[in-house]
């Protein structure tokens, strides 16, 4: 296995193998494959070389992007148009540009990183506002909940099989008490 194309200096990630790697490469192959149809996953191959106007048509010529925000704690990513749909469902969010994917965030007071507060200034009203907490849990726990359930009534798909019915939780969810601080305005 050398990198490829070694005799350019390489380039990361890329590498040409030899008979004994093509072999194992195979043989590694067909384990995979073989999972994926016990599982009824079946395959599909198509050329990784195709005519300029299936890349524009799929939008890779002209700006293909995956919207995402980053925590400027921790430097986590995320992808912003996931991370809406499952904090506010109802939201409409299609076409939006990734500037206006994050504004939607900042207003629809989503949250994902300590410290875990949001300013509400902007929306509460003088007069009764509703507070909804809405808490959403870590994927590895829907798994770990769905496997405990017959196949037939599972929300999830999937062929990791790290978490199952007898894993322990992962904590997530509301894990402390909900505060509103409250600050008096005079003009």
């Amino acid at each position: 296995m050398t990198p490829s194309p070694e005799i350019y200096g390489g380039s990361a990630g890329f590498y040409d193998l030899g008979p004994l790697g093509k072999l194992l490469k195979n043989r590694l192959e067909d384990r995979i494959r073989s999972s994926f149809v016990k599982n009824n996953f079946w395959e599909v191959e198509c050329p990784t070389v195709s005519p300029a106007i299936v890349w524009k048509a799929s939008g890779h010529l002209d700006g293909f992007i995956d919207p995402v925000v980053q925590c400027t704690k921790c430097e986590q990513v995320y992808r912003a148009d996931t991370l809406i749909e499952e904090q506010a469902p109802d939201a409409d969010i299609k076409s939006q540009s990734p500037e206006e994917l994050t504004k939607s965030i900042k207003d629809l007071g989503i949250i994902w990183t300590a410290p875990w507060r949001v300013d509400v200034s902007d929306v509460a009203k003088p007069a009764s506002n509703h507070l909804e907490i809405t808490v959403v849990n870590l994927w590895p726990n829907r798994l770990i909940g769905d496997a405990s359930l017959p196949p037939d009534q599972r929300v999830t798909r999937t062929n990791i099989t790290k978490h199952g019915k007898d894993s322990p939780l992962l904590p997530s969810g509301l894990l402390g008490p909900v505060t509103l601080k409250a600050e008096t305005y005079r003009e």
